[in-house]
């Protein structure tokens, strides 16, 4: 039986680097399912930093506030782990994984009391029956230099929640689901040139925030 590789808190960091091509990440999916336990490691440490930002904002900030993000993110590899076997990802493996967190995102907002998931894309009834394991976390349950890791992401989610809808938008497009400029473009009804220059001054807009940002993938394709 196969055993999934322990994910990392040590390298998350708010400049969360660009993730590999979408044709590398799928040949990483296929290399997995074709037996390269190493393959995983590869997504994992590729996508470490983006899936925790990924779960951060699905969560949003009331759910952050009940429980903790890395541990609900180490479930959501397993996941993922489980799932790419029966059912891999065949166009953007960013788009596949956010299926998964929002699904069991919005399982775990019903479960707190029905807490809306504000940036979830799912429709009425399409969250799994299943439950899930995690409990409020203690403000104390993590480490202090982890929590700082933690938080630094954290910071960086926060800053995109102050942006518009559209800008927020845009950013789950481009960059947690992947989508080229042209398909961004065709979703908000846009010219790709315009939807670029639109990234563009979010990306503006959080570096006022923030300082410079390393979203290399944010500029290409």
């Amino acid at each position: 039986m196969k055993t999934m590789p322990k994910t990392s808190k040590s390298n998350q960091d708010s400049s969360l680097p660009a993730p590999p091509s979408k044709s590398l990440s799928l040949a990483l999916v296929r290399r997995f399912n074709q037996g390269d336990e190493g393959a995983f490691e590869e997504l994992m440490a590729y996508y470490a930093d983006r899936v925790l930002g990924m779960v951060m904002y699905l969560m949003g900030p009331r759910l952050r506030s009940l429980y903790d993000s890395e541990d609900l993110t180490q479930e959501i590899w397993a996941e993922i782990y489980k799932s790419l076997p029966s059912s891999p990802p065949t166009i953007s493996f960013g788009s596949w994984v956010w299926r998964i967190a929002e699904r069991k995102i919005s399982r775990l907002g019903h479960r707190a009391g029905k807490i809306p998931i504000p940036n979830s894309t799912l429709k009425k009834g399409e969250e799994s029956s299943s439950t899930s394991p995690l409990e409020p976390s203690a403000a104390s349950a993590s480490p202090s230099s982890v929590a700082r890791k933690r938080e630094s992401t954290e910071r960086l989610i926060r800053a995109i929640e102050s942006l518009s809808f559209q800008e927020r938008l845009l950013i789950q497009l481009r960059w947690f689901k992947e989508k080229s400029y042209d398909e961004v473009g065709a979703e908000l009804a846009k010219t790709p040139a315009s939807s670029r220059m639109a990234m563009k001054r979010a990306m503006v807009r959080l570096e006022k925030i923030l300082g410079p940002l390393d979203w290399s993938s944010s500029a290409n394709h």
